[in-house]
């Protein structure tokens, strides 16, 4: 099993670069207690599963799923891992960036994983904040400060195991998708 997780403040562009790698394909969503995910439709041959479900909605991926979620997260994904084994999950957003879940993928599953950290320079994110507040997104300066204390600190929880990646524009965008797909299919 191949796990991919997207972190990062919000604005960095994290559910972006899941639509990319979702391509435009089918999805299907189905429930596992609390958790929601999405399996690929008909004619999606070897794409992956991701944790969460995309609408089009305001808050997409994980944070549309309860606070309390992680419990069916970590179920489903051992009950997938022992039945099928050689597939890919991909996930993003907040609810699931802890230090119990990362800890469950690298030390209990033992799934090879790759862990990105999206960035963004300062005038970026503020352009896409502002963008964003314009289309009825309510993420205050404090919230923002608390999402960057929180991956700070799973990341000095977990040295190493985060890859940071920028993404100030659609070209950093194309290469984390690349990126992301080529670990997905070696």
């Amino acid at each position: 099993m191949k796990i991919v997780g997207l972190c990062g403040v919000p604005g960095t562009g994290k559910t972006t670069i899941m639509r990319e790698l979702m391509g435009g394909y089918t999805y299907n969503i189905l429930k596992y207690g609390t958790l929601e995910y999405m399996i690929p439709g008909y004619n999606s041959n070897n794409k992956p599963f991701i944790l969460g479900k995309y609408t089009g909605d305001m808050f997409d991926g994980t944070d549309k799923l309860s606070m309390a979620v992680i419990n069916d997260a970590e179920g489903w994904l051992a009950e997938v891992n022992k039945n099928n084994p050689t597939c890919n999950v991909l996930f993003e957003g907040d609810r699931l960036w802890c230090p119990r879940f990362v800890n469950f993928i690298v030390n209990e599953l033992r799934a090879e994983f790759l862990f990105i950290y999206v960035l963004i320079n300062t005038p970026t994110l503020v352009r896409r904040h502002t963008e964003r507040a314009a289309v009825g997104h309510r993420q205050d300066t404090k919230f923002i400060v608390s999402r960057h204390t929180k991956y700070t600190n799973l990341m000095n929880t977990f040295p190493g195991l985060f890859q940071k990646r920028t993404n100030n524009n659609h070209g950093d965008l194309i290469k984390i998708r690349d990126e992301i797909q080529l670990f997905l299919e070696t």
